[in-house]
């Protein structure tokens, strides 16, 4: 355990946590230990902790891989790892749909027994590509079973237009869940198909996140996606069936918060203070007429925009856009 000490970066009187908050494993009995990824909960956890150095982590593994005792087993080792001020553990798991497209949804309070997943009727299905139909749950259910259980939680939707996992924000996206998007992962960059690593992302140019920005309004992380057993440093997946990453690796999620325990980090997100990014490290913090990031600052009055920047790189900076 390597964290004992670990300084943190601090910005503007602020301090900044970075994390892997999506991120695959082998495990679970539901399926016979033929998860999506490569390795033990425990292997991830003690990875993303002592290698990898995260401040703070989500084993989010797919609703088709674990019943509900395994969602349980996850709950409880995730409660195991968390330990304020050293590694924060967020609760969560990966909804998914072929209909209807990916979203990661994380709980603060709630001791959910067991998950609302995309089938109709529950059945084992592996790599969650068979047996989904239109007639399957929509991202509707999903948010009116948070609200009929009164779950405080957020939904983040990712890879939009990812080949087969495509997603249309206009047709399904709830502010009050959806307070974040992913827009960078081992499938590549969301929010320009153009960009130049994308591997999986680059198909479907209407979807990509950049279309939205007029219209919906949310916040932007990135994480791992990473099936490779090494979340915070994934990379191309090899040793298992589910083939996938480029050169660029883990994108990492960073949160302003005052401090490192599982609600301050929820909190974070759900508040959009926080931000994306990929390699390096770097500190953030941005507002705009005194307001932090992440707040919601109504135009009609104000006559003076006033942005303040603040920027610390791992080394020298070339250019800040």
């Amino acid at each position: 355990h390597i964290q004992a000490g670990k300084s943190h970066l601090s910005l503007g009187g602020s301090n900044i946590y970075f994390g892997d908050i999506h991120s695959h494993s082998g495990d679970g009995e539901y399926l016979n230990d033929e998860g999506c990824g490569i390795g033990t909960w425990k292997e991830n956890f003690d990875y993303a902790r002592d290698v990898a150095g995260l401040d703070f982590y989500c084993q989010s593994d797919h609703d088709w891989q674990m019943g509900a005792k395994d969602w349980r087993s996850l709950r409880d080792i995730s409660d195991t790892y968390n330990r304020r001020g050293s590694f924060a553990t967020l609760r969560g798991y990966e909804w998914t749909s072929w209909y209807y497209g990916h979203r990661n949804v994380y709980f603060k309070s709630g001791e959910i027994d067991e998950l609302l997943d995309f089938r109709s009727e529950r059945h084992p299905v592996r790599f969650g590509m068979k047996g989904s139909t239109p007639d399957d749950p929509s991202p509707k259910v999903l948010w009116d079973w948070l609200e009929k259980n009164n779950l405080d939680a957020i939904t983040v939707p990712h890879h939009s237009n990812a080949d087969q996992f495509i997603m249309n924000l206009d047709h399904y996206f709830n502010e009050k869940y959806d307070r974040l998007v992913e827009i960078y992962s081992c499938w590549g960059c969301s929010i320009d198909t153009a960009f130049e690593a994308n591997v999986n992302n680059d198909k479907y140019p209407e979807l990509e996140i950049s279309n939205y920005l007029s219209r919906l309004r949310f916040g932007f992380i990135a994480s791992s996606d990473g099936h490779d057993g090494h979340p915070g440093n994934a990379s191309l997946c090899r040793g298992h069936r589910y083939f996938m990453g480029h050169h660029l690796g883990s994108g990492k999620a960073a949160v302003l918060a005052d401090s490192l325990d599982r609600d301050a980090v929820y909190d974070a997100l759900k508040n959009r203070r926080c931000y994306a990014v990929t390699g390096a490290p770097i500190g953030l913090m941005f507002s705009v007429n005194g307001q932090p990031m992440g707040s919601e600052i109504p135009v009609s009055n104000t006559k003076r925009v006033e942005m303040s920047l603040s920027v610390k790189g791992a080394d020298a900076l070339d250019t800040v856009e």
